[in-house]
Formats: C-alpha cells, sequence, structure tokens
C-alpha cells in the first residue's frame, strides 16, 4: 500500500476567515477608539462598557488574526496517512505508527467532525502544542487521546476517513472500519 494521503491548509478557507475576523476587529478599534460626546465617563456610563468591550474584542480578534496568519503561513502538510501511520501537525511532528493505534472512532460535536485515536501509551506520542494541555478534557468527554479534525484544510473529513479505512483495515484485519 503505496498510497499517501495529504492535506494542507486551505488558503481560501483562512481567507475568508481572514477577511471576517478583521471586520470584528475594525469593530473593536472603532468602539475602543470611539469617544461619545456628552458620556460622563464613570463605571455606570454605557458608553465606558461599549470603550471597554472595544477594547476586549479588539484584543481577541487580534489573537484571532494572528493565528490566522500563522496557519496561512504554513507551507507542509498538516495531516498525513500513510503505511507508517497518521501524522498530524498540530499535535506533533512525529508520525503515530498503525501498531500504537488501539481504536479509531469518527465524533462529531456540534458541527465539527472528529477522528478520534486512542493509543497503547499516548505519553509516547506527547503533543508540542496547546492541544496537548487540552487533551485531558478530550479523554474525559470520550473523544481519545488525540482528536484530530480537517478544519481549515483543503482535504474533506471524507477524504481522511476513505485514507485511513485501508490502512486500519489491513491493521486490525478483517474488523470494522472506521463508521
Amino acid at each position: 500500500m503505496t498510497d499517501r494521503f495529504v492535506a494542507r491548509v486551505s488558503r481560501a478557507d483562512m481567507g475568508v476567515l481572514l477577511a471576517v475576523v478583521a471586520g470584528v476587529a475594525a469593530l473593536g478599534g472603532w468602539l475602543a477608539l470611539d469617544r461619545v460626546e456628552g458620556s460622563q465617563g464613570g463605571v455606570a456610563d454605557p458608553a465606558t462598557w461599549l470603550h471597554a468591550m472595544g477594547w476586549l474584542i479588539l484584543l481577541c480578534a487580534g489573537a484571532g488574526l494572528a493565528v490566522i496568519v500563522r496557519q496561512m503561513l504554513r507551507t507542509g502538510p498538516v495531516v498525513e496517512v500513510d503505511a507508517r501511520g497518521i501524522r498530524w501537525s498540530r499535535w506533533s511532528d512525529e508520525v503515530i505508527p498503525w501498531a500504537a493505534i488501539t481504536r479509531i472512532e469518527p465524533q462529531v460535536m456540534g458541527r465539527q467532525l472528529f477522528l478520534c485515536l486512542w493509543l497503547d501509551q499516548p505519553d509516547r506520542y506527547p503533543c508540542r502544542s496547546l492541544l496537548g494541555r487540552l487533551a485531558w478534557a478530550n479523554r474525559r468527554m470520550g473523544f481519545g487521546d488525540i482528536a484530530l479534525n480537517m478544519q481549515g484544510l483543503d482535504r474533506s473529513f471524507d477524504d481522511l476517513l476513505a485514507a485511513v479505512e485501508p490502512h486500519w483495515l489491513q491493521r486490525v484485519g478483517t474488523g470494522s472500519a472506521p463508521e
């Protein structure tokens, strides 16, 4: 089996998201910097609250813009599936071999699709990002050790499932594939 699945950041999706978040940041900047004539400036004054909300919106949207730009600058693959295993660069640069995966299950939360991986020894494949610090919450909600998603990538979740299925079937024999 030499087929290799590769998914990269979708520049089109990130461009749309960038425009939306930039608009929100502009709104936050307008609220933060707008001085309302006749406002008293006290804590109970609605203009003071709008001013504070503007700064909060600007701060959050600015952080979002930084994340989006960082994603847009990614050049390499984000998800790779091949005979060696699964590599998800948002988790780690290391390939998780098929032999280390004990269970694979697609799951849904809201409208988000996740490919959940349960590992025989999760500590052997540590996360190098914020996702790793939140992995305990995924496990508590039944999403396995790693909950991989295809959000913002140029391939679909169905493409990922189709790529994983033959490798997983080969790994588990005639057992059932991810649903």
